[in-house]
C-alpha cells in the first residue's frame, strides 16, 4: 500500500516491537527500497514511546506531516496527549476490534 506514495512523500520506516529501534530507520526513496528493510523484533508492540518521542528522535529527517502505523492492532494503551498533532493514519491487519487513540483506522482484512 506504501508503494503508490513513493516519489509523492518523504518515507521512512521505523520498526517497532516491544522498543522502537529508531537506529534501524529506512528511508524509501525507491520501492526497490522495500526489499531492502530488514524486520527487527518480534512481537509485543508497544507504540506510545515512538509517538511520545519520535519528533526528537527522527529530527534529522526534518518535519513530519503525517504517520502511517502498520499494525495487528494488539498495542500497548496510548495516551491521547502522544498524539503528534499532524496526521495519522493506522493500517490494521485484522479485525479485533482495534480503536486508535487518534487518527483514522483502515481494517485489512
Amino acid at each position: 500500500e506504501l508503494k503508490q506514495f513513493v516519489d509523492r512523500a518523504n518515507i521512512y520506516i521505523v520498526p517497532v516491537d516491544a522498543v522502537p529501534y529508531w537506529d534501524k530507520t529506512s528511508k524509501v526513496q525507491s520501492i526497490t527500497d522495500f526489499n531492502e528493510i530488514k524486520i527487527s523484533g518480534g512481537g509485543g508492540t508497544v507504540l506510545q514511546e515512538f509517538f511520545r518521542d519520535f519528533r526528537q528522535k527522527l529530527r534529522r529527517y526534518g518535519h513530519f506531516s503525517s504517520v502511517i502505523a502498520i499494525t495487528d492492532g494488539y498495542i500497548d494503551e496510548i495516551p491521547v496527549e502522544y498524539n503528534p498533532g499532524c496526521s495519522v493514519g493506522w493500517i490494521v491487519i485484522g479485525n479485533n476490534g482495534f480503536r486508535p487513540p487518534f487518527g483514522k483506522a483502515v481494517t485489512l482484512l
